[in-house]
């Protein structure tokens, strides 16, 4: 008897499995694409939605033609009384949908070009993106399947919690299409997104079709309720141009702060034909400049993470923002590049001072850009892996009450001469030398991020190696 309760029991914990893998699923539906000719938008967007990658991560809706044939067949079921009233809601039931794909056929200068983007409809915000260049619309359909997996890949980040940031389109001259500007800044929208460190809110044509979107699901042809509408508050905003100089052509983006109205920071780039932006990898260069990141230079843009890929919160290494940090007596190299340490390519921090003889002397680099401070004030805490010398250094979290005598709070680096070394440093551990104004650390008013030797440490030479740095 208990073996036959055992194995029915065991008969519907596989019966069930299904159904909860289901309800674990986000809802993904698949929109027509925007642009092209006749019903290519309409064929893609089928073509899509038959990917098997897509079809495993989440449950696939279409809003095509096929979504009139599933609701063609429940009015028939209701009026034929075939099924009884309980059964028709659970036969080709339509949900609201937690994300929209939003697909561009897209034209820049001479090159066609296929936009995909995944958006979060109820903030209005992209999450995930990936585009294509093609010769003929009929290679399209064999480039579905490597697409589906990237954006699948794309869309496992973490992206909530991040700080906001609207991209309108470009800001472009009489003689610069307008097209031209909205494909540009879908393009500088996909790239900033993968990045990861910002909720990327797009104002351009991909929007009007998620907007639509929402009014679908307002008009009761689906079931279920959702609110909709972004509650997001958006901290920055991307300002970007197309501009002559003379007979020079300028691509110019800088990162502004809505609350104070001031701009934190800014790249350009010089082009001959619009398309530069998209084949130059102009726009990926443009990002990774805005960002702090070091980006790929390959010519087929792709979305896909590398092995080295880092986290949301990780701290991007980069020549930009690191800057030196010293008295006057003392020196400071610094170097960021790309070194194999056990076994794994990685971007370091080289970093090789020294340290004058003498009261109050200081050497080191440090970071002080809002987009980091954000960062810090809403976290707990910071952890790195170092390759050092053996000598102790310190990771520096500074306060506005400290800004002017130095009496900044600090964690210990401890290294081991040629060993990685993993380190770890809660805010709630941080503490302040014995000089200077004693005052309570409050992650509300940091300044900023450094790491340092002083007098305290000793003077003289010293090297670290600093990576895979993360706030947490």
């Amino acid at each position: 008897m208990k073996i036959r309760y055992l194995a029915a029991a065991v008969l519907l914990a596989l019966a069930v499995l299904p159904s909860l893998e289901a309800q674990a699923k986000k809802r993904l539906a698949i929109l027509p694409f925007s642009g092209g000719q006749a019903q290519d938008g309409e064929t893609i967007s089928i073509l899509l939605s038959n990917q098997r990658t897509l079809l495993d991560a989440f449950t696939v809706q279409p809003r095509n033609s096929a979504i009139d044939r599933i609701m063609g067949e429940q009015q028939f079921q209701r009026q034929s009384g075939l099924i009884n009233s309980d059964a028709i809601s659970a036969i080709g039931k339509l949900n609201t949908a937690d994300l929209v794909v939003s697909g561009y056929i897209a034209r820049l200068g001479s090159t066609n070009l296929l936009i995909i983007s995944i958006v979060d409809v109820t903030e209005i915000q992209q999450i995930a993106g990936v585009y294509q260049t093609y010769r003929s619309i009929e290679e399209v359909r064999g480039l579905l399947p490597n697409l589906s997996q990237r954006l699948v890949e794309a869309s496992k980040k973490e992206y909530r919690n991040l700080l906001g940031l609207a991209v309108p389109s470009f800001t472009v001259p009489p003689n610069v299409n307008a097209n031209d500007a909205m494909v540009l800044a879908q393009i500088l929208a996909t790239e900033i997104v993968n990045l990861g460190r910002y909720a990327v809110f797009p104002r351009n044509n991909s929007v009007d079709d998620v907007l639509r979107e929402h009014q679908f699901q307002r008009s009761g042809q689906t079931s279920g309720a959702m609110a909709l509408g972004t509650s997001r508050s958006i901290d920055y905003i991307l300002s970007s141009s197309v501009m002559g100089l003379g007979r020079m052509n300028l691509f110019s983006a800088q990162i502004l702060s809505i609350e104070r109205g001031e701009m934190i920071v800014g790249a350009d780039r010089e082009y001959q034909d619009i398309s530069d932006g998209l084949n130059k990898n102009l726009m990926r260069e443009i990002a990774g400049e805005l960002i702090g990141a070091r980006v790929s230079s390959a010519s087929t843009p792709t979305a896909q993470p590398s092995a080295n890929s880092q986290s949301t919160n990780s701290i991007m290494l980069s020549n930009a923002g690191w800057q030196i940090n010293k008295d006057t007596a003392s020196t400071v190299n610094i170097n960021i590049g790309r070194e194999y340490i056990d076994g794994q390519e990685r971007d370091v921090l080289n970093l090789e001072i020294n340290l004058a003889r003498g009261d109050a002397k200081w050497a080191g680099v440090a970071r002080w850009e809002e987009i980091l401070i954000q960062q810090l004030r809403a976290a707990s805490g910071v952890r790195l892996k170092v390759l050092g010398d053996g000598k102790t250094w310190a990771l520096t979290v500074p306060m506005s009450e400290t800004s002017q005598d130095g009496n900044i709070h600090y964690g210990n680096i401890s290294t081991q001469k040629g060993k990685v070394v993993e380190v770890n440093i809660p805010f709630s551990q941080l503490k302040q030398p014995s000089w200077g104004k004693k005052v309570t650390f409050n992650k509300n008013n940091i300044t900023g991020l450094g790491i340092q030797r002083t007098t305290a440490q000793g003077a003289g030479t010293a090297t670290i190696k600093v990576f895979d740095i993360e706030i947490y």
